[in-house]
């Protein structure tokens, strides 16, 4: 116990030295219909925007996977054959999604439900009204 907290306190130490000797940047983009904000810290302004400009690539490619407002998503794609029986190829990150959906409804036993999206299609509408 003592080692670990021997440990950690040297590490507090390292972080801190660290952070110390690095800038602080924030960038802010529209994605997903809101302000999406982050914040690293660099050795220096390049490095930042290399990693903000990854970061926000990456929360693009999942909103086009994922989002249930764009009509071209993977997402709605696959929404529009339900009740078909219709099988259609999914992506590794939306079957991963759909998997963990699954796995925390169970868990919850129904109290999470990834299939509510009509009930809040329907709720969209009714608040605008």
């Amino acid at each position: 116990m003592r080692f670990l907290a021997i440990a950690l306190m040297l590490f507090q130490v390292m972080l801190e030295t660290s952070l110390a000797e690095q800038t602080r940047f924030a960038f802010v983009e529209k994605q997903m219909g809101a302000d999406f904000r982050i914040v690293f810290y660099a050795d220096n302004e390049k490095v930042a925007n290399e990693a903000a400009t990854s970061a926000f690539a990456e929360v693009e490619r999942l909103n086009a996977i994922l989002s249930d407002y764009d009509p071209k998503s993977e997402l709605c794609r696959l929404s529009e054959t339900s009740g078909s029986g219709q099988h259609i190829p999914l992506s590794d990150d939306l079957f991963a999604v759909l998997d963990a959906s699954q796995k925390l409804s169970r868990q919850t036993a129904g109290a999470f439900d990834v299939t509510v999206g009509p009930c809040v299609r329907l709720w969209r509408i009714a608040r605008f009204r």
